[in-house]
């Protein structure tokens, strides 16, 4: 039935590409032909493990220390035309299986837990979306996903979000809800957009006073970059 259907929803509400608005081509969802040549993935060879940054020469000056998180990697160039669809809260997320070619390429363990960056009903769409990526990436790897948690109070600017903090909070400021699932268990952090890093670190800090064995990150694009 959808398919005898779809080519009169296609007439009457035809589909366009999320950044520049053009008419799709057969085939195409979400970006036109152009909107997808932002679409390739990183390659994570001679890359910084604690970074990802490029590694151009034998001395490398670290852009971004995680030193509580085993593994750190991103997955796309930054651009606005990716940005939107950090914005979709939609399941499955149209860039999950992206992460999951990307996390492949890694070569890391198989995690015994998705999280997604903390967040809350304060972060408002940004957070659904994290939340519904993760979601999605933990179906395709068929492992659980877990949901990290903000409390408010225990930020220095309780109306910010975590990458744009004055002052580094305290790991307190995150909380999971049943916290004794993953002592002892490989966590995989996933997030969107990464600005400062304070929210990777944070929540890495958070888990690993939880009892994590092990925490890695594969975000999706960092700004730094």
């Amino acid at each position: 039935m959808k398919k005898l259907l779809s080519p009169f929803i296609d007439a009457l509400f035809p589909p366009f590409c999320r950044w520049c608005h053009h008419r799709l081509d057969p085939g195409l969802t979400l970006l036109c032909k152009n909107c997808l040549d932002y679409l390739f993935l990183l390659e994570p060879n001679n890359r910084c493990p604690s970074c990802f940054q490029q590694l151009e020469n034998s001395s490398h000056r670290c852009y971004r220390r995680y030193s509580c998180i085993k593994g750190v990697a991103f997955c796309f160039e930054d651009s606005l035309a990716l940005r939107s669809l950090f914005n979709s809260a939609q399941k499955p997320h149209p860039l999950s299986s992206f992460f999951l070619l990307q996390w492949q390429q890694l070569r890391w363990p198989m995690p015994d837990y998705i999280l997604a960056t903390p967040g809350d009903w304060f972060s408002g769409k940004k957070w659904k979306s994290r939340q519904s990526l993760a979601h999605s990436f933990a179906h395709l790897l068929q492992q659980p996903y877990l949901p990290l948690y903000i409390d408010r109070f225990h930020l220095p600017k309780p109306l910010l979000s975590l990458e744009k903090q004055p002052k580094r909070p305290l790991s307190e400021a995150i909380y999971l809800k049943d916290p004794s699932k993953i002592v002892n268990k490989r966590v995989l952090i996933i997030d969107s957009i990464t600005e400062s890093g304070q929210a990777l670190s944070l929540a890495a800090k958070a888990l690993l006073n939880y009892g994590a064995l092990e925490v890695r990150a594969l975000g999706g694009v960092c700004s730094g970059f």
